[in-house]
């Protein structure tokens, strides 16, 4: 086997334009895109680790730049050659920190002032937090002039990170719930939205409880069961060199190799009614990485 073969693996990275340009392996969700657009408006909760924040990003990409950032891949690209450029705000929510309601909340502006300024609105968020002056509730009636000029795209990662990090602090549970409040009911309050995607580990009960609207959970749909993280014949099929390779160095043979990865990665998705068994990405890659370091990015043997 050459081992100039094997592609580097996306260690440490979610990011879809980084992945791409340094031409790292992936599998090739892109088909399942069209399906995710034509909802509009939805949440999909999943364990740690399965590929969310690498979803945001592939929208992110298709939203802001079409389909060139998706040439040689699954992306019926004639169905969405027409789409956009839109301006995407994109947020991830373990961002949002705070011991108290006041402390949140300025989080938040901050969170989203970067959002939205990263978007293209610099100059609007500055004037926003000008006449705020430090209230959240000031900020976001402002910001929200924004999308009656503009069809934004929402893509909101981790939504749930305040609830569960300040899990066993009901001060800090209380606070973080409140503003969290306030932000969904502003959301669900402006015009103009071209698209919504919220993630997170905790499931659409938990969303449900704040002032939320018009967002559908499918995370246990059955066209939505293997959009995250890798499906068995995913593994072996994109893995299949790697997989001869690593139990080569183990001296395995392949089907031993993957009944062991069965036993340790394989996961149960308990969001996923179809039980379908997935491996999380990114254990996977850390799995292949430790075993053939030099397919690492850190790795200078083949270049990075």
């Amino acid at each position: 086997m050459s081992e100039q073969k094997l592609k580097l693996l996306p260690i440490g990275t979610s990011d879809w334009s980084e992945i791409r340009s340094k031409d790292y392996l992936f599998v090739d969700k892109t088909a399942f895109l069209p399906i995710i657009l034509l909802k509009r408006k939805l949440f999909i909760a999943r364990p740690e680790h399965m590929g969310k924040t690498t979803l945001c990003s592939m929208l992110a990409a298709l939203f802001t730049h079409g389909v060139r950032a998706f040439e040689g891949t699954k992306l019926p690209t004639d169905q969405l050659r027409n789409l956009g450029p839109y301006p995407v705000i994109r947020l991830s929510f373990s961002e949002v920190i705070g011991d108290d309601k006041a402390t949140f909340e300025q989080s938040l502006i901050t969170t989203l002032g970067a959002a939205y300024s990263a978007a293209g609105f610099a100059a609007e968020v500055a004037e926003c937090k000008r006449v705020a002056a430090g209230s959240l509730d000031r900020f976001l009636k402002k910001l929200a002039v924004i999308s009656v000029k503009h069809h934004l795209v929402f893509l909101i990662d981790d939504w749930s990170d305040p609830l569960t990090s300040t899990k066993g602090n009901e001060t800090k549970h209380q606070a973080a719930e409140q503003v969290l409040k306030q932000f969904y009911a502003w959301l669900g309050r402006l015009r103009h939205i071209r698209f919504i995607l919220v993630t997170g580990t905790l499931a659409f009960w938990y969303l449900r409880q704040l002032p939320i609207q018009d967002i559908r959970d499918f995370s246990g749909d059955q066209l939505f069961a293997s959009v995250l993280g890798y499906t068995h014949e995913e593994l072996v099929t994109c893995f299949a060199p790697y997989i001869a390779e690593a139990a080569r160095r183990r001296g395995e043979s392949p089907e031993e190799l993957l009944a062991a990865l069965k036993t340790q990665y394989d996961h149960i998705d308990d969001y996923d009614k179809t039980r379908l068994n997935l491996y999380s990405p990114e254990y996977i890659n850390q799995f292949f990485a430790q075993i053939l370091p030099e397919y690492s990015p850190a790795s200078k043997a083949i270049g990075a």
